[in-house]
């Protein structure tokens, strides 16, 4: 939990680290790329497409926010093109722990302080 007198300043930090290009190509997409081939490896449900899901933890992140993340995602230039290599079709969704609950009801997320 993060105290009073430092959440607006953490708050800030942590919205332009989600707008910078950085968080995408150094944190994101490298567990992105490691996912996809561990769970895909031409295995799996054949006939279901992957679901890629990021779970952001952010309470006061924007839809539009929300939206240009998964956008820097999937243009990420390994997973766009002819030569992305995946035989097996993917999505990627990023989610806040509101819209997770609302859509996975069987899985629900909950906050331990």
């Amino acid at each position: 939990m993060i105290p009073n007198h430092l959440k607006e300043r953490e708050q800030t930090k942590c919205r332009r680290k989600l707008q910078s290009d950085n968080f995408v190509n150094k944190e994101l997409f490298p567990k992105l790329c490691d996912s996809l081939l561990y769970l895909s490896l031409e295995q799996g449900i054949v006939d279901k497409p992957m679901q890629y899901i990021i779970l952001i933890g952010l309470s006061s992140l924007q839809p539009a926010e929300l939206a240009g993340l998964q956008h820097k995602l999937w243009h990420t230039g390994w997973i766009r093109g002819p030569k992305r290599g995946w035989k097996k079709p993917f999505e990627i969704h990023c989610m806040t722990v509101q819209q997770w609950n609302r859509v996975l009801t069987q899985c629900l997320v909950i906050r331990k302080s």
